[in-house]
């Protein structure tokens, strides 16, 4: 897939809670390995992945932006929470 097919979305909660990454917009959720490790140490170990769902929205210009959560999208004051990033805002 060429970079150009790739957004920006806003990360709500979990380690990577306010984060900004770079995602296909057609994925339906992002897996994550916690920030504290990078990967399981040994083949036996069991490592918890953050699921994160993507929900897209828009603003009230029409602007599409993409929001992917690991807790219910209530949970967060999103309007805030993109204040505080900047990045995704029109």
């Amino acid at each position: 897939m060429p970079n150009d097919d790739y957004e920006s979305c806003l990360m709500l909660g979990g380690d990577y809670h306010g984060e900004i990454l770079r995602i296909h917009p057609d994925m339906g959720e992002v897996k994550l390995y916690p920030k504290r490790i990078n990967q399981p140490a040994r083949p036996t170990d069991t490592v918890d992945i953050l699921v994160y769902t993507v929900t897209e929205r828009f603003n009230k210009k029409g602007r599409r932006y993409l929001i992917a959560a690991c807790q219910p999208l209530e949970s967060f004051d999103i309007k805030t929470e993109m204040l505080k990033v900047g990045a995704l805002l029109p």
